[in-house]
This record gives structure tokens, sequence and C-alpha cells, in this order.
């Protein structure tokens, strides 16, 4: 039995790998098409070397097939045996990028500096929306596990929350 990659991992007792348009089958264009439209630059760190600006290019055009595309997973749900426990959606493919750099001052004994730069690209939280409204298609059975959506914004996806990151 091969028990290598993510299905090996011994975390929920069932779990979907589904592709973006079928998580947002009505909007997966518009939000794929902003994406691409985006400058590879503006939501990168400032002053980014060319290599790495041309790098995210390459790995930007990538990304919005892979929003486009029924192929490539981009949400994954897994559920836990207890009900207590629930589940957790994953966005395996994050459009932020952040960065790690070393101390030039003392690149041997201190930590590198770690900025996830985690929500810096919109297009995130619009992804991240889209798994909201799915998951709560999916689980209407259990109503008293999802709060109202006024609740759900507070609670996630609030303009508060995202400038922290």
């Amino acid at each position: 039995m091969n028990l290598k990659g993510p299905l090996g991992i011994a975390s929920g007792n069932a779990a979907c790998f589904l592709p973006f348009p079928v998580i947002a089958p009505e909007r997966f264009e518009d939000i794929a098409a902003r994406y691409e439209a985006q400058s590879p630059e503006a939501f990168l760190p400032s002053g980014s070397h060319p290599t790495i600006v041309a790098g995210y290019a390459a790995q930007k055009a990538s990304l919005a097939k892979t929003l486009r595309s029924y192929g490539s997973a981009t949400y994954n749900l897994f559920l836990l045996g207890a009900p207590q426990d629930g589940g957790a959606s994953v966005f395996l493919h994050p459009l932020s990028r952040g960065t790690i750099n070393i101390v030039p001052s003392d690149p041997y004994f201190t930590e590198p500096r770690v900025d996830y730069r985690a929500l810096t690209n919109p297009t995130d939280l619009d992804v991240l929306t889209e798994f909201v409204r799915f998951t709560r298609r999916c689980m209407l059975f259990f109503p008293s596990k999802f709060p109202p959506w006024p609740e759900i914004w507070k609670w996630n996806l609030c303009s508060k929350q995202r400038q922290q990151f």
C-alpha cells in the first residue's frame, strides 16, 4: 500500500479535492480574469528584483489556468469522525506571496525574516468567499454548525482581520 502524499495523512475520514469551477461555477471565470489582469509587481513587496517579478508572472499565469481548470484541485474539504470535530476547508493554491530574507548583518546565527503576506492579494479573499459559500451549500444538513452569514463575515472574512495579516 502506498501511503505517501496528502491522501496518506491521517487527519480525517472523508475528504474531497475539488476544482474552482465546481466551487464557483458562475464566478470562477470573472475571478480568474481579474487575477490574470493584475500586474505581477502590484502585490509583491516593493523593490522586488526583476527576476522575482518575472518568476511570479510565470507562476501567476499557471495559477490563473488552475483557477479555470476542471482537472486541478483548488479546494480541499476534509471531515473528521466526531460531530464536535467538524472539518476544515483548505485553499490549496493561495495567490498571495510572502518573503524570506536573511539578516545581512548576521546571516549565520540570526533567524531569517519571514513575512507570510497572507491575504495581501485581494483575489485570495474572493476565492475564500466562494469556498465559504460552497461549503455552506454542501453543509446545509448541519445547520447548527454554521452561524448565519453576517456572523461569518465578522468571524472569518472581515476587513479588520484582513488588515491584521
